[in-house]
């Protein structure tokens, strides 16, 4: 007999096998599939049933009577598509139904057109006012709509009759010069004098005629105004401002027009002069010459190496190489330092590291630059180079006799270089020159009451002194 609770065979019969398993989910799946294949199928026939519905009802005649209509007790809400819009959203030219305005494009056009001819038109309106009575002036054609036909036509009011009348001019000038003959007045200056000043007196007239000078700033009141109040350098009496009058702000108007007649032309020339003067200094560049083969040899180990980089790169490397020098003299004062230090840690923006390097030829170039500032040789307000890098000045403050080391480093500088000097195009420096200006800086130094004599026996015999004890 067998035993109730024998489960043995539970298994064989309510689990299924790995092959009943995969057949199952199989099945399962391709119903699924199946299933979403049907719906997509639906759903794509309702909406196109429901896109030809929507068309038919668009294209379908809508002059059928009310009376003619069906009547139904239920009223259908009908949806109404909004109009297609015509060009670009964002354009101005598009009327609130969303098509074009082809009208306002017409006009407009024809103000762009139009824009530079209404301008000499304006100018000539007001000038016709100029000799009528108050009751008699002629109305001036109303603001163009278009913002960019309108400052057209407010330049054209201006330039094109300065144009005509200058052209004008010059031609009346030309020929009068051909009748009188006059020698002077072939001249270049002669006929530069005469351009500016036709220049000049054409855009007076036009400035006195024209109404587009009663209104707005000239150039300086622009100016004026754009400047913060502690540089504010303009005269009131050039720039126009707010409370001025019309007539006030036309007569500013021409009194500028009258100087920068004379001024702009300049401007060009004055760069013409500055390419020819840098011209001029690479012919005769300023240089400093060796005048023993020890001092040649000097110059030649101090002077910067040729290379093809910029300005900025050979500042930039400059600084690198002093930094470093900065953070060597930090570590040697702070070895164990557990603070920030300037050259040894990359915590500080490059606002916080920049030095002062020492200038190319250091304290040779400087002693020359102290003889060209005494005899004005292309300087009036110069100062000495800088002859000593930051760590070194750090050094020669905080060390007992630092600064007499730094001091004794620079002499032997001096000594090594020998004898020097420096020529330019229309100056020149001699040896004799540099001592003589380095024994006053000496003087001016140490007591500027004594004289350079009273000075050199002073120190012998402070250093004989000295060597007795």
């Amino acid at each position: 007999m067998s035993n109730p609770l024998n489960y043995g065979n539970l298994e064989a019969d309510y689990v299924l096998t790995d092959e009943e398993m995969e057949q199952s989910r199989s099945e399962e799946s391709m119903q699924q599939i199946q299933q979403n294949v049907d719906e997509d199928r639906m759903a794509r026939m309702v909406r196109e049933s429901e896109a030809k519905i929507a068309e038919e009802a668009a294209t379908a005649p809508t002059l059928i009577s009310q009376a003619e209509q069906p009547v139904t007790t239920e009223t259908q809400p009908q949806q109404q598509t909004p109009p297609e819009l015509t060009g670009s959203p964002t354009t101005p030219y598009r009327t609130p139904e969303g098509e074009l305005d082809y009208d306002r494009m017409a006009r407009e056009g024809a103000e762009v057109d139009f824009a530079a001819v209404q301008g000499v038109i304006d100018f000539a309106t007001d000038l016709t006012n100029v000799f009528l009575p108050k009751s008699a002036k002629i109305p001036k054609a109303t603001k163009y709509e278009n913002g960019i036909a309108e400052t057209v036509r407010k330049i054209s009011s201006v330039v094109l009759p300065n144009m005509a009348i200058g052209g004008l001019g010059m031609a009346a000038g030309t020929a009068a010069q051909t009748r009188v003959g006059w020698s002077l007045g072939n001249t270049g200056f002669m006929r530069f004098i005469g351009a500016r000043g036709v220049e000049a007196g054409t855009g007076a007239l036009v400035g006195a005629v024209s109404s587009e000078y009663e209104e707005g700033d000239n150039l300086t009141g622009s100016i004026k105004k754009a400047l913060p109040a502690q540089w504010d350098f303009i005269p009131d009496s050039m720039a126009t401002l707010d409370t001025d009058s019309p007539d006030i702000k036309r007569q500013k108007n021409v009194n500028e027009d009258l100087s920068l007649g004379f001024i702009i032309p300049f401007v060009g020339s004055l760069g013409k002069l500055g390419a020819a003067l840098g011209e001029v200094k690479e012919l005769f560049p300023t240089r400093i010459i060796g005048k023993t083969a020890k001092a040649q040899g000097w110059l030649a180990d101090a002077a910067p190496v040729a290379d093809d980089l910029d300005d900025v790169t050979r500042y930039a490397l400059k600084q690198e190489d002093a930094l470093d020098e900065l953070g060597a003299y930090n570590l040697s004062k702070n070895p164990d330092s557990d603070v920030a230090l300037k050259g040894v840690h990359d915590l500080y923006d490059w606002n916080e590291v920049g030095q002062r390097t020492v200038d190319d030829f250091g304290i040779v170039g400087a002693s020359l630059d102290a003889v060209r500032i005494s005899k004005n040789h292309d300087t009036v307000y110069g100062r000495l180079g800088s002859v000593a890098s930051p760590p070194a000045v750090r050094y020669g403050a905080t060390t007992p006799m630092g600064s007499e080391e730094v001091t004794l480093g620079l002499t032997r500088q001096l000594k090594d270089a020998d004898e020097y000097g420096m020529e330019a195009k229309n100056w020149s420096i001699k040896f004799d020159e540099v001592v003589a200006q380095g024994e006053n800086l000496a003087v001016e130094l140490f007591d500027p009451s004594m004289g350079v004599k009273h000075l050199e026996r002073f120190l012998i015999l402070t250093f004989l002194k000295v060597q007795m004890v």
